[in-house]
């Protein structure tokens, strides 16, 4: 999605889905202080209108995502002097910014994880960034059910040529439900309604669960 002001118009959903998040942790995001890095903020609405009252006073966050279109609009409309910057920034890169790594006390996620074809590196950078102790908070989708209905459509003349543009969409989301939230810090790992995979990922790095 490389038009901005048209997915900032149309994220009601996921902004509905943040607040419950935030709801549920919120004694966590209200201890937030320090820096913090809101890994793929998008056009920063949802940064600025969503994640900035929620936190401590004194928090400075960043905003980061993929997309330059994305991080120009957000710089445009969202910027904070002092409070709320944006940088175009891939959690996939095999060479994180060295003035990057750990400069962050905390980072989050919202809807952003699922994109990355490789998740492995993108979880290994989000833990470079923060500094010792620090903690995160990612709510991704990993399945929805939709997704079982598509080989049955593909069966479908009409329908068929569409679903290989889809498969190749979802095929790096088959892991399990629609939702999955999960905190972690550089000492101890809280996670929910993860399945195996994502657990081997944290088990075989540098994470320990709880």
């Amino acid at each position: 999605m490389n038009q901005p002001n048209k997915y900032a118009a149309t994220n009601a959903t996921q902004i509905r889905n943040i607040l419950e998040l935030i709801g549920q942790f919120s004694e966590e995001f209200r201890n937030m202080n320090g820096r913090i890095i809101d890994i793929g903020c998008g056009p920063g609405n949802t940064t600025r209108d969503i994640l900035v009252p929620c936190v401590g006073r004194e928090a400075v966050i960043v905003g980061a995502d993929i997309s330059p279109e994305m991080i120009e609009y957000a710089k445009q409309h969202y910027a904070v002097d002092d409070k709320l910057s944006f940088i175009e920034l891939d959690m996939q890169t095999s060479e994180l910014p060295k003035n990057l790594i750990e400069q962050f006390d905390h980072a989050v996620s919202f809807y952003a994880l699922h994109w990355c074809k490789n998740t492995l590196k993108a979880l290994q950078n989000i833990y470079k960034l923060l500094r010792p102790g620090g903690k995160a908070i990612i709510l991704t989708i990993s399945h929805h059910m939709i997704y079982d209905m598509y080989p049955e459509q593909e069966k479908d003349p009409r329908f068929a040529p569409y679903m290989q543009v889809i498969f190749i969409s979802i095929r790096f989301l088959n892991l399990s439900h629609f939702s999955m939230d999960f905190t972690f810090s550089k000492n101890k790992t809280f996670v929910l309604r993860t399945r195996p995979t994502y657990r081997k990922i944290f088990h075989e790095n540098v994470f320990l669960l709880l």
